[in-house]
């Protein structure tokens, strides 16, 4: 069988324990009793952390108002990641056309209409209509909590469409507001380290959208706007020293060269690379690319007798074939593997065999 990703095996881990309800949706998850308790022993962690007397206290739904929506700039810098509530307004020969077509297994959505509504992508969101005016000298602390909503279907379970979010909003001059953000990164790192995480704070970005998006992001990092508490991974080898990664788009583009081919006319996508929120997005080719410029198809194979003979026989047949989990390999005998659906020479395919399983067999 395949090897999951990451991811998968995360979420696989965190629905076994009970810990996460799946929806079937990517990102909306059920929490648990035990989840809550620890979501909001944190927040209490948190509340503690920020206990102000002149902090006025607000809770709004997760929804505002659309007219109050559009006041603001989201929908140009953050388009991808907006929900907007629709609803049904029509009479009834509106409805039986709406239920056919569901029935039918049509597209009924067009049947809805724009409520006055808007999911909320930041609880501070519905704050600042209703901050409007001049604000006293010593400006205003204001503590939110809400479930907020941003589309960004993920397999990584730590990433969710809807989630909570806590936030002491500072209303201010901009020295003001200023020292706000740094006092809440001392707090939050310490924080962080008293419950024995190794944190480090690291410069961000927003993750605007579009070609425009490439420069407020330069532009939000050059003028240090934005800071972020990371947690790392500690990832080691068995001798305790730094781990090294690789990835399949080292090998194709070997592959590539070895065959004759020029591998820099595949490499427009790497244009397309940039910083998404908390991480580069992924270093890899685009499979329809490499089809077409080079008629090779890249496949997945899922093993289901020893990996060896798998190999054995796609080599035979002209296809390398590279092993992405060679601990799992080891481990079990059979692992998620790829193969590249062409025909070449049996010298470029033992050498091929012979570079992917080096030190593994």
């Amino acid at each position: 069988m395949c090897s999951l990703s990451p991811y998968q095996a995360l979420q696989n881990d965190l629905f076994d324990a009970g810990l996460l309800i799946p929806s079937g949706v990517p990102g909306i998850y059920g929490r648990s009793g035990a989840f809550e308790s620890v979501t909001e022993g944190f927040e209490r962690l948190v509340t503690q952390a920020g206990a102000d007397p002149d902090a006025e206290v607000m809770r709004f739904p997760p929804i505002f108002n659309r007219a109050h929506y559009c006041q603001i700039s989201h929908i140009h810098q953050f388009p991808d990641l907006l929900g907007s509530v629709h609803t049904f307004t029509g009479d009834g020969k509106d409805h039986r056309r709406m239920t056919g077509k569901q029935m039918d297994g049509e597209d009924w959505t067009d049947e809805l209409v724009p409520a006055d509504a808007m999911l909320i992508p930041a609880a501070c969101y519905p704050l600042y209509p209703t901050a409007t005016g001049t604000l006293p000298v010593e400006g205003r602390i204001v503590d939110l909590r809400s479930y907020v909503f941003r589309h960004e279907p993920s397999p990584d379970p730590v990433r969710m469409q809807i989630f909570r979010q806590r936030e002491y909003v500072r209303l201010g001059t901009a020295e003001q507001v200023v020292a706000h953000r740094d006092m809440w990164l001392d707090r939050g790192e310490a924080l962080l380290k008293s419950l024995g995480l190794p944190v480090r704070r690291e410069l961000a970005n927003d993750p605007f959208f579009g070609r425009g998006g490439r420069l407020a992001k330069a532009t939000q990092r050059e003028q240090e706007l934005k800071y972020e508490l990371v947690v790392p991974f500690d990832i080691q080898t068995a001798d305790g020293q730094p781990a090294h990664s690789a990835c399949i788009s080292d090998v194709v583009i070997e592959l590539l060269h070895g065959l004759g081919h020029e591998p820099i006319a595949s490499l427009p996508f790497t244009l397309t690379i940039d910083f998404d929120v908390d991480q580069w997005t992924l270093f890899k080719f685009p499979h329809a690319d490499i089809e077409a410029l080079y008629g090779l198809g890249i496949h997945e194979l899922g093993p289901w007798r020893p990996l060896a003979t798998h190999v054995e026989e796609q080599v035979e047949a002209g296809r390398p074939v590279l092993v992405e989990d060679p601990e799992l390999t080891r481990r079990l005998g059979t692992a998620g593997a790829r193969v590249a659906d062409a025909r070449f020479d049996a010298p470029v395919m033992a050498q091929t065999y012979a570079q992917a399983f080096s030190g593994s067999w």
